[in-house]
């Protein structure tokens, strides 16, 4: 069998019954052949005294027994399917719908009618019809297929048949009309305006299937767009975390040097300071041994001896010292100078972060919540953040409700990332047994422990505390984080 869409190139003159000129309903075929729908066959029986083919008009002895041509029926239903595809308009429908119209002559029971006339405005059965066929007057009044509003297809004024279109006052007249009211008006037979309007909705359609494929487009260019965007910013975060980690490992690396200077400068002025004492201390011993030998000659009784045995010169002898006056120990001036050094900067490197634009607490709030609700990932790596640093850093970007109040208090600035309450000793860097997610830590990925770092830095002498995601269970498979790395199963978090 052909596909359905061969269909649509058939004549819709090939599948509709000669009686009604409507496609088939409930088509059914005659011994002679030809097809008809059931209700018109019956309906011209009916109104016939003999039975005969309304086509070929060979009578039959009896009136056959009528029964569905199925294949027909098959035909039919796939020809209205494709044009139901091919086209929505409302033309089409109708055709291919049955309206079902009382006559308005037949007296009860009222028949089907087969024909509405504009001239009369009445609609008729086959049998009341054959006058329209027969008178030649008749003949020249206009048939449609019935229609259930008739008085819409006929002035009521001039009640006759309207057949033209008022562009100007856009209503539908009759010949008439152009003579009173509508005289030198613009008019148009309907058809014209039907096929004008139909050609618009042509070029609407033409436009409108032109434009969705050309917003389709701009979506896909934006989702590009963003998309390129954010791997910019991804890009820029990723440069901006390392420089500003190479900063800080230069400023910590100055630090531990500046320290160590400091800290020999000062050991060298304590070995100073201890030799001077050491020799001051000489000095005095020397000078107290000397006093006291003085002393003790001050009390001898015999003067005859004293004066010939201790010349005046002797006396006033004093042991070898150094002269103490001009020897000081001076640092202030040089830690004053390195003062001021670290100072200016400090000052400059304030200057320089004031033209990085400062993340708000609010995108920091956003971000970070976002991350918290990662899906775990079989191989991504996670890292443990310590529940009182992280309960802190909430309260100071005013994460929770309870919060608010707190928002931006300089008194509760989380500084560094501290996870020493996490460790046995900052030397192995080894975490604590028994730890409990959210009592003791909290979970973050890459990305949002990433940007806690680049916001406050990581506090002096720590490392990351980074675990990575596996995939736990031996039948419901399910990813987890292995915070322990020689893990046991009831340590997985």
């Amino acid at each position: 069998m052909a596909s359905s869409s061969n269909f649509v190139q058939l004549s819709e003159d090939q599948i509709q019954c000669s009686i009604c000129l409507d496609v088939f309903t409930e088509p059914v075929s005659t011994p002679c052949g030809h097809n008809f729908c059931r209700a018109c066959l019956t309906t011209f029986w009916d109104s016939s005294s003999t039975c005969q083919c309304p086509l070929c008009k060979k009578e039959f002895p009896k009136r056959p027994e009528l029964c569905v041509n199925t294949f027909i029926s098959g035909l039919i239903l796939q020809f209205k399917e494709s044009l139901q595809i091919k086209s929505s308009s409302p033309s089409k429908k109708s055709t291919a719908e049955h309206v079902n119209v009382p006559c308005d002559v037949c007296i009860d029971p009222k028949k089907e009618a087969f024909k509405s006339c504009l001239d009369c405005g009445m609609s008729f059965c086959e049998a009341h019809l054959e006058h329209h066929k027969t008178a030649a007057k008749l003949k020249k009044h206009k048939l449609i297929n019935p229609v259930t509003n008739l008085d819409d297809y006929i002035c009521q004024k001039h009640e006759r048949a309207v057949e033209l279109y008022c562009r100007d006052d856009q209503t539908c007249v009759c010949l008439f009309c152009t003579e009173t009211d509508h005289k030198g008006h613009n008019t148009v037979l309907i058809e014209e305006e039907s096929r004008q309007r139909k050609a618009l909705i042509k070029e609407t359609q033409t436009r409108i299937q032109q434009m969705i494929p050309e917003r389709m487009q701009k979506i896909e260019d934006f989702k590009h767009s963003a998309d390129l965007k954010k791997q910019i910013a991804d890009n820029e975060k990723a440069d901006s975390t390392k420089v500003l980690r190479a900063l800080i490992h230069a400023i910590e690396g100055r630090q531990t040097r500046l320290l160590d200077e400091i800290e020999e400068k000062q050991k060298a002025e304590e070995r100073q300071a201890k030799g001077l004492i050491k020799a001051l201390e000489n000095e005095i011993r020397k000078l107290q041994s000397k006093d006291a030998d003085l002393e003790e000659l001050s009390h001898t009784e015999d003067n005859l001896c004293f004066v010939i045995n201790l010349p005046t010169v002797t006396l006033s002898i004093l042991p070898h010292t150094n002269d103490w006056t001009d020897i000081n120990i001076k640092t202030e001036e040089s830690r004053e100078s390195l003062r001021r050094n670290l100072l200016q900067l400090q000052e400059l490197v304030n200057k320089e972060l004031e033209k990085i634009p400062e993340i708000s607490l609010d995108t920091q709030k956003a971000e970070i919540q976002q991350l918290l609700e990662t899906r775990l990932v079989e191989g991504d790596t996670w890292y443990l953040v310590d529940s009182h640093w992280f309960t802190q850093w909430k309260k100071y970007v005013g994460f929770e409700s309870q919060d608010i109040e707190h928002k931006g208090d300089r008194d509760f600035y989380p500084g560094p990332v501290d996870n020493s309450g996490l460790l046995k000793d900052t030397d192995s860097h080894a975490i604590k047994d028994n730890l409990v997610i959210e009592q003791h830590y909290v979970l973050l990925p890459t990305e949002g422990w990433l940007k806690l770092i680049s916001w406050y830095g990581l506090a002096e002498g720590q490392k990351p505390v980074a675990r990575d995601v596996v995939l736990y269970g031996s039948i419901n498979k399910v990813c987890k984080v292995v915070v322990y790395p020689r893990w046991n199963p009831c340590k997985i978090q």
